[in-house]
């Protein structure tokens, strides 16, 4: 379990170091994917997944 987690916090560190290193698209991509994984796994957590926007109701009622 450990060593998963090191591994996974080296690999991150690079991608990191290169993003920066390669330019600031590339470390502003990096981030707002980094960004969208945690606010993904927060919203899972805190049971708040994807819902419908509009609730139906079964009926249909369409004005003139």
């Amino acid at each position: 379990m450990l060593l998963t987690r090191v591994i996974t916090a080296a690999v991150l560190l690079a991608v990191l170091t290169l993003s920066i290193y390669i330019g600031p698209f590339a470390f502003a991509s990096v981030m707002a994917i980094a960004f969208g994984a945690t606010l993904y796994e927060w919203l899972r957590i805190g049971g708040l997944g994807p819902r419908p926007a509009l609730r139906s109701t079964g009926r249909v009622r369409l004005t003139a």
